[in-house]
This record gives C-alpha cells, structure tokens and sequence, in this order.
C-alpha cells in the first residue's frame, strides 16, 4: 500500500493513470489531491484521492457510502452533465488507500486560474469584456454555474465553497464549458454540518461575524463574488481583509463604466452586505441573468429600438377561428359581421388585436430550432422563421405565425423570456418587403432554446413517455374493475346487521375491450377468494365511479356473506350498522377492498416516473445501457465462496455483476437458484463494505422469507448475532397483528434490538452515567413494545413512544438489508421512507412492468435485475400490447375518467400533438419495450459490444449473464426444460447427476402404484382427443362456461391423487397446477375431499399472503406457482378442441413461458393430464429445424417426452389404462 500519488502511478486496478496534479489541499480534516488522469482509451478525467493510509474505519466508511448516494444523485439529475462535473465512477482503492471519486466534464482547469492570469484567456480580457456580445458569452457561462446550485439545492446540498476554484472548463473552449465541481463531503439538510470552511471569498460576511451559518442562500452569495471576480479585475486584493475586500469590489462594480446597469445591480444584489437584501431566489437570479443576456446580445446603439415583426396570413382560415375564439372582433362596430381576409378593416383590426395581446408577453422555445411560442394575454401562437420563396433560407428576423397551439407542462422546461417592452410590428407576407428594407431585429435573441440544466434527451423523454404511457394503461384497467351494481333487495336483521343482495348492472362509461374483465363484477370478486388477497372478503360500495374515494375503507366497507348465485349474477354483502357510515345507494358502483391501495399505487408510481426526471442517470442506463456500461476489471472476490453451495456458473455471475456497472442483468431458469446467487451476492457486498445498504426487492411476501432465511442460516449462519448485517423488511402484516409481531419489520427488530440491548447492559456490573440512562430508556421502550408499561411511565408515554419511533427510524435507515415485496403497500412505505441504497436487487424482474421498476431502481445506483424472459412475462401483457395499438382511443378514455386528477396530462399532451408517424414509431417502441427485463436483457448483451456477450460458466465483465446449472429436477426433466425452452448457449446443465451418471437420490420418487414409475420422472395420462370422444372435450364460452375447464381431466387428477395416497411410501409434497383459473376453481372443489382424507401434502403458492389459510387452495394457476416447486407435479392441460393446427391452444400459443412453468415445477415426478392426439395435431404443421417459430418450444417438449417414452425415461397411458388400474370401469 502507497500513499505516494505522482504522475503515471495508476490507480483503481490499473484502470487510470495519473498525468498532471491540479491541486492539494486540506479540506475538513481529510487531505485530498486533484489530478488529471487518463483511462485506457486516453480519455481524460478529473480524479481527486483522499488518502487514508489504511483500511478506512467503519464511520469513514458510511460517510463515503452517504456521500456518493448523494453523489450519484446530484449526477443523475435531468441536464446535471450540462453544468456539473458528474460522478463516473467511485470507490476504495486499497492498492494505494484512499478513496477515489472520478468526474467527467468538458475541461479540468479551473477558473480561478484563468482569473490569476486573464492575459492567458482571450475571453476574460477588459478588452474583451468591453464588447457586449463577448460578455454574453460569460454570462451565459456563469449561468451553467447558477444553474448547477440550482440542481444541487433541488438535491437539499449545500456546496458551501462556490468559487473560482471549484468552477473547470477548458480554458480555450472558454464559458461554454463552465462546469461546477467539488461539492463532495458538502453538506446535505438534515445531516450534522462539518468543519466550516476557512473565510475566503465565498464567505459572507455574517459567517465571519460568527452571526449565521452556512445556508443554501450562501451558495449564492458565493455565486455573486464569482460573477464579481470575473468582471472586475479583484485578484489583486486578495490580502485584504474580507470585508474591505468585499466593500472594495461592490463599489467597483458600481462604478465600472463597461456593465450595463442590469449587470450591476444583479451582482451588487447578490454580494451585498445585508443577507436581507440579497438575491436567493434561484428562479428569480436565472431570470434576471436571461434577460440580461437577451439585452447583451443586442449591439449597443444598434437596432434594440426597432420592433420584432410578425407576419400573419390574412388568410389562414383555422388560426383567424382560433383568434375569434379567444375575443377577436373583426369590426367592433358590427359585432356580428364575419370575417372576410380581403377588408383592409378586418386586416387592419387583426394586426392590432394580436399586436396588444402579444405586448409583454412570454417566448417559449420549443425541443426543434425553428419554432417557438409566444404567449400573449389570450393567445398562444406558434412562430417559425419566415422565409418570402421557397428556395430563400428561413430567417428569425422576421416570425411567421403557423397556428394557435395550447402550451402544457412539457414546455415549462423552456425557461420563458419575456417581450417586455419590446415592440410588436404585425404585418401581412406583402409587406415584408418594405420592412426589410428599414432594417430589422432578429428575434433569434428572444427564443430560449432548451434549458440543459433541466431537460431530458429526446431518447429519454420517450423512454420514459413508455413508463407514463403504460402505467396510464393500469390506470384504465384498475377504472375498469369498478363495476356498477343495482340493489335488488334489503334488509337489516336483529344483529344490526345491513343485509344486501345487488347485482352488475350496465357501466354509464364504457369500458375498452383491452381493459374488460370477462364475467364482470362476479369474476372480480371471485379472483380475489381465488387469490385470497388480504381481506378479500370485503368489498367497498360508492355512489360514484371515481378512482379516489372519499370513505375510509378501513371503516365503511361491506363483507360477502355467502357464495355468488352464478345463474342469477347475484352477490349478497352486509355490514354492521354504525353511526356515520355512508348510506347504500340504491345505484352505485362496487370496488374490492384492495382496490383502494391499488390506486393509491398507481399514483405514487406515476409520483416515481415523475422522478425519474431527477434521474437520467437511471433513465440512461435503462433506455441507453451502453453510454454508462462500466468494467471495473476488478475480479478478486472480498470473500471466499463455498463451493459446495455457489456452482461455477454462479460464482462467474458473481464475479461479473461485482465487476461490472452500474447495471447487470441475470437470467435464472427454473431451478438454476437465482435466490441462492443473491443470498451469497449479498455477503459479497458486505465483505467489501460492511456500511453498505442494499434495497431487496421480491415478488411475493414467501421470495422475501425464502431469501431471508437462506442469508440468516446458510450465508450468514456461523456469524455471532451481534456481528450479523441489520436486516429489516418493508410492509405492514396482516390487519390483526402488530407491527412488533411481523418477523424482520421494522419494529420487529426494533423490539429485539431494544430487548438485546437491555439484556447485556443488564449484565454490566459497573455502568457510566450515560449507560445507566440508556439502559433505563431501553427497558421503558421494551415495556412499550410489549405494551406493558408501567402506570408510574403512563404520563411519560408520548415521549417514550416518541422516542420508539425515532428508536425505530434510525433502526430503518441503518439497516445493511432492506426487503421489501412488490406489492402496494410495501412499495408505499418504500416511497414514503425518502431512502437512496447503495445497491438496488430486483427479484423476479422477468414479471415486472417497466413502471414497477420506477420505485426500486431509483432508490439506487447500482442495479442487479434478476428475471427470466423464458417465464411468465409482466401481468396481462396482451392487454398492454393491445392498449398501445389503440392509443388514440386511450387516451379518450383518460379524458373521461372522473378522477382527472390521476390522468397525466403531460403525457398525453407530448401524444395529442404528436405527427401519425411519431405516433406510429411510439407505439412500436412500446410494443418491444413491453417485456422491459427481455429487451434490456437483450441490450446489455448485444448493445454494448458490438457483438454479443454473457456471463455462463467464466467471468467475461459482461452485463449479462445467465445461470446454466439446474438442482431441482429430475435430469429427464431437466433435459426437456433445458432442450425446449433454453436451446441456445449450449443450454442448462443438470446438476441433479451424480458422478456415476445416475440422478441423485434426493430427487428420485418412490411411487410404483397405481402405475408403476420406478425409473421414470415424466407420466402423461392420455385423454381422447374430443374428435373421437366429446366428453374428454374442453369446456369455454361455446358451451357458456368460463374459460376453460375440462372435467375429464379433473377427474383423472383427484383419483390420480386419491390413488398415490393410499399406497405406502413418502410421496413428499404434491402441487396441481392448470392454465386457466377455470379449471382451478373446478379442481379445488373435487380436490376437497382427498385433501381432507390426509396422505398428502400439498404445496402452497409463493404468492400466498402471510398468515393466509390454506383451505381451498389444492390447485394453482401458472401464475401464482411460478418461483415455486414440488416433489410431484400434476399439470391439467385443459384444452381440447377440433381448431385448426395452432388455433386450438389459447394464450398457450401466444407464449412458450406459460408452459415452460407448468412443466418446470417438479423435483421428482411431472404428470401431465391431457390428450396426447390433440396437442399433435394442434403442433403438426410446426418446423422442428426453426426455434424461432412462437410453437417450436411446444413442440420440441413433446418430441423430447416422446423420446424419454422410447427409452423407458417416461410414460404414457390412456385414459381407460388408467381407470383399469384404479379399478373403475371408467373415470368420472
């Protein structure tokens, strides 16, 4: 280790080399050096080292970890590049021990040695400055500044230090490259200020004084002397004292013969000695500075009297409507008389109407160059330059009005200009000619162009306008599950109970197609029991249809009493009666109880995309992965990996997602332990940094406790409980437990922390004053927690439960681990918690929406997306897909809702005012964003490159990897997941064979009866193709069923079931898995009785809330299994039809990964129920020899169980083989 830093040392392995020391200096008590560097493609950076000389102390350690989140932050913000120096990269360098924070901007000098020596720069010479125009260019400079204190006070940091020596540029490209740095270790509100900064010149003088501190108003103060130091030559006086020194350049600038007064009066105002009346106002400070560069702009004694001309067509039909529409009158005189473009009157009476309308008005510039809005008092009128012939260039010194247009909030971003005082001359295109020969002025100086400091790139505006566009898709579909029901009858019975049977009755909104549920109010409810979602029994009933109600739902809600009567599409709801409660409406409209929290999401969500504003960064390494793809080429571990627990192919996707930033993206199939890869991840992270913080995102509530207990017991399980990483879980449980009680909560650890903290103290013999007090407030707070206060504390409670709260706060904010589901409440308290993380992991991101990821990625800056694109894709993504080709229709829609206040309206604005082509090519960008984690998948691995890269069995500093050894299955199965649905890449590996070739005994099944299976891990009961037996066939909305249910199948399920749990043997755990929700429901029932004779045990659904009930729920849909698994497997098919090849198979058809899950789940045994002839049929036409066909991965599953068939791997028996061997003559 070396502290020594000198030109060609490299540092973070090798990856920069030092050229040239820019300074060093003391700062807070830790010394730092600021170089120029280079990295390998001889780029240069600014790189500044804070030597430590050792391993950096624990507190250290969280200070830099708290610095570079803000950092990273700071860096992210929408147009940060354009006026900051932005974080590249950061990190300890133990080579050499120090901390390393790498910047990029456009030059690494800086400006106060430009000001030390002006001669040397051309643009800071008095003769120079002498010039107006030259003048404008530094203002517009300076204003980059302003506009970075602008940003890092929006980010609440204070950078305490503005002055010449934190401002880099490139000293030839001059102001234009002005970039704001050294707002490291700076101060964020809300944290403990350090030591305060020497006076200097940045320093006002109340600090001095000892009579304030630092505030972000002080930024500007140091701002002001920057701006001072640049127009008056001040650096001969920096020996003065400061406020001789500061009183010295306020009169200079007042007396200085070459600064217009706008000039001097804004610096004056900035620095002056009375805090009271200085300019801190970031809005007001940045108008002030365009204004003055408008004015800069304009040669002094040239043509700044002349007015602005704009040429208006007489004959333009739409925009003479428009004017009217707004009070313009063609002839006063006769009100009602109509406009006619050849009356010199009506001509002579619009130039005026829009001359005085537009006369002080605003100037907004628009994201193409040759437009621009002029807001007048009534109307907003597009400009572009006007050009008399075709073949003449367009020219601004003359505006040509195209058309009314309405200005929404996309163009705030456009800082407005205002007219001012500025005449207006208004002519016709015949009179051009004349004013030109007078001469003109160019409104070129009075069109704001895109502001950098604010604003996105046009590749990122769409990719977030994707986010808006698709989360405005959820919001119709959640509208569309408020159905309208009509009482049919009523009664309150002797319990004070309010009795109620209503029924769906016809929505005054129609709903879209993509967004309808099939069977309505009854099928809503009836997916909620299905799902059990937490209090699914109850149901919220409103007068109205808006999204946000008005009642608390905790209070007023109504509970289903008794199953639905299908035939009649009846519900009966009660309630207790109670004073208060909303009166039934005899009409109304109904919403299930979770709706409410639902919504409540999509707000704080379309909050979050709102954000991403905030944070290109993230925006970029989503939409753009290769412009921010890092390699660190770090590849030594922190820690040793176990062998026997992380295979080659984990620990390579290890190593790379370390290795690479800041984004990585790993592919899981089924059974290759994606959750085991995290678990052992996780304490990666922590061995190199023990401070750091990591947001854990999962699907379900049992992802989290599966993953929080493989890091508890198998990463971490010989860790002493004191030395283990504060883990703590988001979320609320179940409506009657308390939040102590639900295990990892936050005041669940809370709780046990307090109780291990007052049970050591209690062992301390002798114990300070301060111990003694802390000991006595943990065991007042454990009392709290246990709800056992004392009646001597009871007058003491609400500074205690204060206390707690605050106790409990800091036990959240301090947690190395945070996890937390997808679902709305937990997201919720992850929006309000306001935290940034180090690392953000999302699990089961293959699931997830492009608008779900908004919250977690965010909240951090180095991402690991784990998903599987082969699976299930994001919910009801047919529908999606079919919402994006119908947008126009959409966004009708979201005009009409009633809850406007939900609608982003910036959004549809940018599509309302789109052109049919932009419209087009936004719909296809939709279309291939709609599987987010397959397409950024396919972006990291493809995009970055050139060529394509992933991470498999060896560490290759790819941004992919995928993982290609599977431990759940049996190698048959195994082999037929791997060949159908994971070809490619030399396919997955079945680490379930011994050494000896043979499949490991922990997944070999024992059954032999009623079929004998030894040897065998797949069996296919065969039922009759409908074609030659109708009673095996499907029933659907043909037959006026739901979709779809099949009671043959069923039937050979539970005697299949029933059979296997009489014979002896351990049968382990049993799952029965169908595509349609249907055939689920119909399973459930018959699966009762065989559950309730005993024998076997059947595998809940991940999905399933905590402290759910089992009861009924013996089947799963594709859905709510996928992330799960089971000894044995029983897969209904369901369809069976006489379609046409490929027309038979429904949404299994549109998608192999539906049943790549169904087939994925077993360990040991895979039955698959169905008719063997109809599949056949239905995949006859498939080609074997190409993948890409949407059948293939279908097709090549049932060749591959006709071959384990063949070769004894597998089994097939009909229907009647089968009803023979369980003794019945046929099977009911």
């Amino acid at each position: 280790m070396t502290n020594t830093l000198e030109p060609g040392v490299r540092l973070l392995n090798d990856r920069y080399r030092l050229v040239r020391r820019l300074n060093r200096t003391a700062e807070s008590g830790r010394g730092s050096e600021t170089w120029e560097a280079r990295d390998e493609d001889e780029t240069s950076f600014l790189l500044k080292a804070w030597p430590t000389g050792a391993e950096p102390n624990l507190v250290l350690r969280a200070l830099w970890d708290r610095e570079l989140r803000v950092l990273y932050r700071a860096s992210s913000s929408a147009g940060a590049d354009a006026c900051l120096l932005v974080v590249r990269e950061a990190q300890f360098d133990r080579q050499i021990g120090a901390f390393v924070l790498v910047s990029e901007g456009p030059g690494y000098d800086t400006l106060v040695s430009a000001l030390g020596d002006r001669r040397s720069s051309a643009w800071l010479m008095t003769s120079t400055l002498k010039q107006r125009d030259r003048r404008a260019l530094l203002w517009k400079g300076l204003r980059r500044v302003a506009a970075a204190i602008r940003t890092l006070h929006e980010q609440q940091i204070m950078h305490r230090a503005v002055g010449p020596e934190s401002i880099y540029l490139d000293l030839e490209d001059g102001p234009p490259s002005m970039r704001l740095g050294s707002y490291e270790w700076s101060v964020r509100l809300g944290s403990p200020a350090e030591q305060a900064p020497a006076g200097n010149w940045s320093t006002p003088p109340e600090v001095l004084a000892d009579k304030g501190g630092y505030t972000f108003d002080t930024d500007w103060y140091g701002f002001g002397m920057v701006a001072a130091r640049c127009l008056v030559a001040a650096e001969g006086w920096r020996d003065l004292e400061p406020e001789s020194r500061r009183k010295r350049v306020f009169e200079e600038l007042g007396s200085s013969s070459i600064l217009t007064g706008k000039e001097r009066d804004l610096v004056r105002r900035l620095i002056d000695r009375d805090p009271r009346a200085r300019l801190t106002y970031a809005e007001e400070i940045m108008r002030q500075m365009d204004e003055l560069i408008i004015g800069l702009a304009v040669p002094q004694g040239g043509n700044e009297s002349r007015p602005l001309n704009l040429v208006i067509a007489a004959t333009n039909t739409k925009l003479i409507e428009a004017l009217i529409g707004v009070g313009y009158v063609p002839d006063p005189a006769k009100p009602d008389a109509s406009y006619s473009p050849r009356d010199p009157a009506h001509i002579g009476s619009l130039r005026e109407f829009v001359r005085t309308d537009l006369q002080g008005g605003l100037v907004y510039g628009l994201s193409q160059p040759d437009r621009c809005v002029v807001r007048g008092k009534r109307s907003s009128l597009l400009l572009r330059p006007y050009r008399a012939d075709p073949q003449d260039e367009a020219s601004w010194d003359f505006a040509h009005v195209s058309h009314a247009v309405s200005l929404s909030a996309d163009e705030t971003n456009f800082r407005p200009l205002q007219l001012g005082s500025t005449e207006i001359n208004v002519m016709t295109p015949r009179e051009v000619g004349g004013a030109r020969a007078k001469g003109v002025r160019s409104w070129e100086a009075f069109i704001p162009r895109a502001e950098e400091a604010s604003t996105l790139s046009n590749a990122l505006v769409r990719f977030q306008d994707f986010l808006r566009c698709t989360s405005q898709l959820d919001l119709l579909m959640r509208d569309a599950e408020v159905t309208a029901y009509e009482v049919v009858s009523q009664k309150i019975t002797e319990g004070h109970r309010q009795v109620v049977e209503i029924r769906e009755r016809a929505r005054p909104r129609a709903v879209l197609a993509f967004c309808r549920v099939d069977g309505g109010m009854v099928e809503i409810l009836q997916r909620e029991i299905d799902m059990r979602k937490p209090n699914w029994r109850r149901v919220i009933l409103t007068k109205d249809d808006a999204l946000q109600i008005q009642i608390d739902p905790a209070k007023d809600y109504w509970e289903i009493e008794t199953d639905f009567d299908m035939a009649n599409g009846t519900v009966r709801l009660s309630r207790t009666v109670m004073e208060g409660q909303a009166p039934l409406a005899k009409q109304g409209f109904l919403r299930t109880y979770g709706h409410y929290a639902a919504v409540t999401l999509v707000r704080r969500r379309t909050e979050a995309i709102d954000r991403l504003q905030e944070h290109s960064y993230v925006l970029r390494a989503l939409a753009q992965p290769g412009q921010v793809y890092m390699d660190t080429q770090i590849t030594e571990l922190p820690d040793v990996l176990d062998p026997m627990a992380v295979d080659e192919s984990k620990t390579a996707a290890i190593r790379d997602s370390l290795r690479v930033r800041p984004m990585y993206a790993l592919q899981g199939p089924p059974g290759t332990g994606k959750t085991t890869l995290v678990a052992h991840l996780l304490r990666q992270i922590l061995a190199d940094d023990p401070v750091a913080q990591i947001l854990v995102t999962a699907q379900a509530h049992a992802a989290v406790d599966v993953l929080r207990r493989k890091v508890r017991e198998e990463v971490f399980g010989n860790t002493p409980e004191e030395e283990l990483p504060l883990a703590v879980r988001l979320g609320k449980g179940e409506k009657d437990e308390r939040p102590q009680d639900v295990e990892g909560s936050v005041a669940n650890v809370t709780a046990d922390l307090l109780r291990r903290v007052s049970a050591k103290l209690e062992q301390s013999t002798v114990q300070s004053a301060l111990q003694r007090r802390w000991h006595a407030l943990a065991q007042q707070l454990v009392q709290l927690t246990n709800g056992t206060s004392a009646p001597e504390q009871e007058g003491r409670s609400d500074q205690a439960e204060r206390d707690l709260a605050d106790f409990a706060e800091l036990v959240r904010r301090s947690a190395s681990i945070t996890y937390c589901t997808t679902s709305a409440r937990d997201l919720e308290d992850l929006a309000d918690s306001n935290r940034s993380f180090d690392w953000s992991i999302v699990e089961e991101a293959g699931r997830s929406h492009g608008f779900d990821l908004a919250l977690p990625l965010q909240v951090g800056h180095r991402w690991l997306l784990l998903g599987d694109q082969a699976q299930l894709p994001p919910y009801r993504i047919n529908d999606y897909a079919a919402g994006i080709e119908q947008l126009g229709q959409v966004v009708e829609a979201l005009s009409d809702l009633t809850s406007q206040q939900l609608v982003d309206r910036d959004w549809v604005g940018r599509w309302s005012r789109q052109s049919v082509q932009d419209q087009a090519d936004f719909q296809e960008f939709c279309k291939t964003w709609l599987r987010t984690f397959g397409t950024l998948f396919n972006q990291l691995k493809d995009g970055i490159f050139g060529t394509e890269r992933m991470t498999l069995r060896e560490p290759v500093g790819a941004a992919t990897g995928r993982l290609s050894i599977q431990y759940r299955m049996h190698p048959t199965i195994g082999t037929l997941i791997s060949k159908a649905f994971y070809p490619e890449f030399g396919g997955i590996d079945n680490g379930t064979v011994g050494v000896d070739g043979k499949p490991l005994p922990r997944i070999l099944h024992s059954i032999e009866s009623p079929v004998d299976l030894r040897g065998k891990a797949i069996l296919w009961i065969d039922t009759p193709w409908c074609q030659q037996d109708p009673k095996a066939g499907e029933l659907g909305p043909k037959q006026k069923k739901p979709r779809f249910e099949n009671p043959l199948e069923a039937d050979i399920v539970v005697r299949f079931l029933d059979a296997i749990r009489q014979t002896p043997g351990e049968k382990g755990d049993v799952a029965v898995l169908a595509p349609y929700t249907a055939q689920v429901r119909l399973l459930n029932r018959k699966l009762e009785r065989v559950a309730a004779a005993g024998g076997l045990r059947f595998r809940q659904s991940i999905q399933r809330q905590p402290n759910e009930s089992a009861d009924e729920r013996w089947a799963h849909t594709v859905d709510s299994f996928q992330g799960n698994e089971a000894d044995i497997v029983v897969v209904s098919m369901v369809r069976n039809n006489t379609e046409l090849p490929g027309k038979g198979l429904g949404f299994m058809a549109d998608d192999a990964s539906r049943f790549n899950v169904l087939l994925s789940r077993a360990q040991k045994l895979l039955v698959i129920v169905g008719s063997w002839d109809f599949f056949a049929r239905q995949l006859e036409h498939v080609p074997r020899d190409n993948r890409f066909h949407e059948l293939w991965a279908m097709r090549t599953a049932l060749d591959e169980i006709a071959l384990a068939t063949k070769e004894g791997r597998a089994a097939r028996i009909s229907a009647s083989e089968f009803a023979k061997l369980v003794g019945e003559a046929n099977v009911k």
